[in-house]
């Protein structure tokens, strides 16, 4: 039999097709039954205790993943889809590129809840602002991840908008000279089974704990945050530039992302400096209030 190779493929979210998407991984999450007993030193028989199947990708395509009017995972709340949603692996041909046609390798689920771990991006980066996502595959009109070979893939690979790092505002100053940032959602599902069920069809969400952890070299901010957790920051505005084929778009354009902090709180506990002599913060902002996200706001000069 001849060898066959894959690569992966942009995924396909509640029916939407992302341009881009990487490092994109399925796991059936099997726990097996080992029947043991006496008299054999060997497992007697094998079964399944339960499916817990998952899944993972990385994204630069911000905008279709948080876009209300597109695929629009909430960022606390994530997005339940009972739509198609594909993980899409595309065959390479011999000797040559990639193959055409019906010869890609999917795995389908009709029921799946999304969610977005985290969004990150640094200060000269060689990469765009980049999502990490997660889902939990449940069964729905059919099983929960369904393997088939020889299919076509949908949709195709396109980033027409991409993002880096912008400023972050807390109570409508800028914070400066803001070298990285990490949004940790703190969102997490669990499956639920019951009655003898080895898949769940359904599950529920069982935190949400979102915080902005930041790489920043202006030492100023000290002084309201201090050392330690707790002291109140009031409304975080963090902001991701909007790029794309013609360069950098402008901040007065409603173009960028702006992801809101109703309220939050200050973790600051630790400074480092570099070989070079320069001092990097690590605060964490910690939301105590809601969040939300427009992918068409400015960027404001304060």
């Amino acid at each position: 039999m001849a060898l066959e190779l894959y690569t992966g493929f942009p995924a396909v979210i509640d029916g939407t097709s992302i341009g881009h998407s990487q490092n994109a991984e399925c796991d059936i999450g099997l726990k097996r039954m080992d029947i043991k007993g006496e008299g054999s030193l060997k497992v007697i028989n094998f079964g399944e205790a339960y499916r817990e199947p998952v899944g993972s990708l990385e994204t630069a395509d911000l905008k279709s993943i948080l876009d209300s009017g597109d695929i629009g995972i909430n960022l606390e709340s994530g997005l339940l889809s009972t739509g198609n949603n594909i993980m899409q692996f595309q065959q390479v041909a011999a000797n040559g590129s990639f193959q055409s046609g019906s010869n890609h390798f999917t795995v389908k689920s009709t029921k799946a809840f999304w969610g977005i771990e985290s969004i990150s991006v640094a200060q000269d980066d060689d990469a765009p602002a980049l999502a990490k996502l997660f889902a939990h595959f449940m069964a729905g009109s059919t099983e929960p991840m369904v393997a088939a070979a020889s299919q076509a893939l949908t949709g195709s690979v396109a980033l027409s908008d991409w993002y880096t790092l912008g400023p972050v505002y807390v109570n409508g100053t800028e914070i400066g000279g803001e070298m990285s940032i990490e949004l940790a959602t703190g969102l997490q599902f669990s499956q639920q089974r019951a009655g003898g069920q080895t898949v769940a069809e359904d599950g529920r969400i069982t935190a949400q704990q979102a915080e902005l952890r930041l790489g920043v070299k202006n030492l100023s901010i000290l002084s309201t945050a201090g050392f330690g957790v707790g002291n109140t920051a009031g409304d975080v505005d963090i902001y991701l530039r909007h790029n794309n084929d013609s360069g950098r778009t402008a901040d007065a354009s409603s173009a960028h992302i702006l992801i809101t902090f109703s309220t939050a709180k200050w973790d600051f506990r630790k400074l480092s400096s570099t070989m070079q002599g320069e001092i990097i913060n690590a605060p964490t902002l910690l939301n105590t209030g809601t969040v939300s996200v427009s992918v068409a706001s400015p960027i404001p000069h304060v």
